[in-house]
């Protein structure tokens, strides 16, 4: 399987070829059909293939903006104010990806903690609810748009709307 190592562009043309089979094995209506194994198992592998690539794209945020913090009192130091205002704006941007990337990575492996449940593609909201299973599936066109999603768009819809 995948450890965390693994990068995108090692990754891409598998991803690309997962993403063109959910395309053509799911219809883009709102199918609320139980997902097939082999779906199931692409959905799993295209949630391990977005792990990988975040882990990989953190990771090298993180290297690039702290080895430039830490080198810039030798490298790049200057006393003009444009200059230190554009690195701490360039830091605090790397950093605010970061935390993004982290929160994304946080929902894929809630998604694949789902897969070990037996719960994946269930709206999270809709159960909550107290609606059937069969009533809370979330339809395959947005799992493809987002794999990681714990709900379906009427209810995240209703969730944005209470904020």
């Amino acid at each position: 399987m995948l450890d965390h190592q693994t990068q995108a562009p090692d990754n891409l043309p598998l991803f690309r070829r997962l993403t063109r089979f959910l395309n053509r094995s799911c219809h883009i209506s709102r199918d609320f059909d139980t997902m097939k194994p082999e779906e199931l198992t692409s959905f799993r592998m295209l949630l391990r293939l977005l792990q990988a690539r975040l882990r990989g794209d953190v990771e090298q945020l993180q290297e690039e903006a702290f080895s430039s913090s830490e080198a810039g009192g030798d490298q790049r130091s200057s006393n003009h104010m444009a200059e230190m205002g554009s690195d701490a704006w360039d830091l605090d941007f790397a950093l605010q990806l970061v935390e993004n990337d982290q929160g994304v990575l946080d929902e894929i492996s809630h998604a694949l903690k789902k897969f070990d449940e037996g719960r994946y593609g269930l709206c999270e909201f809709c159960l909550e609810q107290g609606l059937p299973e069969t009533k809370s599936r979330i339809p395959k066109a947005r799992l493809q748009a987002i794999p990681h999603a714990r709900n379906c768009v009427d209810c995240e819809r209703k969730k944005e709307l209470s904020r």
